[in-house]
């Protein structure tokens, strides 16, 4: 049956329903209820999810038994409360696979995310924890965040222990490819929180599914690993809204949290498989290795996923501490075999919702603040630009650039230097709250995807040097007369990642190019 008779038939199903029929939906939730409503394959926690499940009553026995546990390991307060963890995160994931047919993820504390040694003595305990509760380990996934010691601690639990990992918090095609290289399990490539900084840092402040930047990584990855036959599955993860998961129609697995799963139930919008092996093949992605050392330079050479796996990180090892306290403070509290666990549970709810409330609020100025000192200097940009209209008549109106021959028209143009100095004021007027939405908005301005896709900010293998050219210059002038504490680096780093990222935004349209075509067939 073709995808497109296959999606005629399920006209009248939910959107979720359609979306199984070609990709395994996980819950991405640490709420039993959610899971019975939804009937996910799989499932996967972290500790902010736990932390959140940890506040409600109807979780209480479990945290009672891991205390309960963690009184009764012999060791330190420290020793015990570590104890007592392990066992919480388990017992959930016991009750999840009650629920569910298929495997659960457990992660290892975030905080062990650069100790390959470490975090291998932490997955090879919560396993042995799983198997005193009559759990297989087949049913479970251990997981651990892409740093170059996670995904080393992965291959050493998948090819001596047979231990089966979902590597977290991938932000970069180097944390990808590494992870294939690995021969890992699973892979969680995080989706929202890639848009999340893109909406942050730069001028664009909404993207469709298909031009969604964490879409795009996604679909790279997937059709890097399909092209080249690795037998590594992609879970995608971390979403903010259900045109990311439509856009991601195809992929092994998605990961969705319980209020985008109800948007899907109710929903009857046809989705349609977007991608495939057959697409991937069509793919242009070349093949690349990766030694400790290049993994390292890639990815920091990515701006966005270095914050990201650094910020991911921080969140998760915080959420832990806050759930580890929470644990210590019941078993210095609670004497044994008591069944209050929560003696201040009213005062403790009453304060997180005063903290949430304050959170709200002050998120809230923030961005009303930035709204109005967006509008006053977008007010005066576009007064300059008026102005600066009048007073040229030369080729900046014509832009962006359309191919090769018009740059190298444009590099003599600007050896005048009135004429360069026109260039940098237009850029200038491009302006951006900051450094990297300007090079956004700069770059976007000077070159379509097409012209782009040639360059590479340094000299690079088949690529041209952009910062070699005169163009750049201006570039650079123009950013540090809006942007004065920038520096040289950061502009030529952000710069790059721009030209990096556009093969992947050709590649987007091509793909939904192959689509169209197919659906015209």
């Amino acid at each position: 049956m073709s995808d497109s008779q296959c999606c005629k038939k399920t006209k009248m199903e939910s959107s979720l329903d359609q979306l199984k029929n070609f990709t395994t939906v996980v819950a991405d939730t640490g709420d039993f209820e959610a899971m019975k409503k939804y009937q996910p394959t799989d499932a996967t926690t972290n500790p902010s999810l736990i932390l959140a499940a940890a506040n409600l009553p109807q979780y209480k026995p479990l945290i009672e038994k891991a205390v309960a546990y963690g009184k009764e390991t012999n060791g330190s307060m420290d020793e015990k409360t570590g104890a007592a963890m392990d066992m919480l995160c388990v017992l959930f994931g016991v009750e999840i696979l009650k629920i569910i047919p298929g495997r659960v993820s457990t992660e290892v504390d975030a905080r062990l995310s650069f100790n390959k040694e470490a975090s291998v003595a932490k997955a090879k305990r919560i396993i042995q924890l799983y198997k005193k509760e009559g759990i297989d380990k087949k049913r479970i996934l251990i997981k651990l965040a892409s740093t170059w010691e996670g995904i080393q601690a992965a291959k050493e639990l998948e090819e001596k222990h047979g231990i089966h990992c979902n590597l977290t918090l991938l932000f970069s095609f180097a944390q990808a490819v590494a992870c294939a290289e690995a021969g890992v399990t699973l892979i969680s490539p995080f989706v929202g929180r890639i848009l999340d900084w893109y909406v942050s840092n730069t001028d664009q402040k909404s993207f469709s599914g298909e031009e969604d930047p964490g879409v795009l990584s996604v679909t790279k990855i997937y059709n890097y690993y399909k092209k080249f036959n690795y037998k590594t599955v992609v879970m995608g993860a971390s979403f903010r809204n259900i045109e990311e998961v439509k856009a991601l129609c195809g992929c092994d697995l998605l990961t969705i949290s319980p209020k985008l799963l109800e948007e899907l139930e109710t929903s009857n919008a046809l989705v349609k498989k977007r991608l495939s092996k057959e697409i991937a093949q069509e793919s242009d992605v070349e093949k690349i290795s990766l030694d400790e050392s290049k993994f390292r330079w890639l990815h920091n050479e990515d701006i966005m996923a270095t914050d990201k796996l650094a910020d991911g990180i921080r969140k998760f090892a915080a959420d832990a501490v806050k759930l580890e306290n929470i644990l210590k403070d019941l078993m210095k509290s609670t004497p044994t075999g008591s069944s209050g666990v929560f003696p201040n549970h009213d005062q403790h709810t009453e304060l997180l919702q005063t903290i949430l409330k304050t959170q709200i609020e002050i998120k809230f100025e923030i961005n009303e603040l930035r709204k109005k000192v967006d509008k006053i200097e977008n007010k005066e940009i576009n007064q300059n630009k008026v102005d600066f209209r009048l007073q040229t008549t030369t080729f900046v109106d014509k832009l962006p650039i359309n191919n090769l021959s018009e740059i190298d028209e444009i590099e003599d143009l600007i050896k005048n230097e009135e004429i360069f100095n026109e260039l940098v004021n237009f850029l200038y007027l491009v302006g951006g709250e900051n450094y990297v939405r300007m090079v956004n908005s700069v770059m976007k301005k000077l070159l379509r995807h097409e012209v782009a896709v040639k360059f590479s900010g340094v000299r690079k293998k088949q690529k041209l040097p952009f910062c070699n050219l005169k163009i750049y210059k201006a570039v650079h002038m123009a950013i540090r007369k809006r942007h004065n504490s920038t520096t040289d680096q950061e502009i030529q780093k952000t710069v790059s990642l721009y030209l990096a990222q556009s093969k992947a935004r050709l590649s987007s349209s091509k793909t939904r190019r192959f689509l169209d075509n197919q659906e015209k067939v």
